[in-house]
């Protein structure tokens, strides 16, 4: 009997509807707000928040990743301090 009063109406199963899309939307846009905000903003330029000849700290100096973030600081004139954990078998060649 409940089930057919539930779900012999148009309303409620409008509003079970929408509350199961909105329980799935929700997610999908949390999850994607931050990756297309970043990707769609302006590049920041150093030269304009840090003064010529700041420090820099990259860790994970030896990593692919790492020295490419450590060669692109170098470039913009950046003084860089290199870090690495000394179990790491790689070396950086900057």
């Amino acid at each position: 009997m409940w089930k057919r009063v539930f779900w012999g109406k148009r309303l409620p199963r409008k509003f079970v509807f929408a509350t199961g899309l909105y329980t799935v939307g929700h997610h999908i846009s949390d999850k994607s707000y931050a990756a297309v905000t970043h990707n769609n903003r302006d590049e920041v330029d150093h030269s304009k928040r840090y003064e010529s000849g700041s420090v820099a700290v990259v860790t994970g100096a030896t990593s692919s990743t790492g020295q490419a973030f450590a060669k692109k600081l170098h470039d913009k004139g950046f003084k860089l301090v290199l870090v690495e954990d000394s179990s790491n078998k790689g070396s950086a060649s900057l």
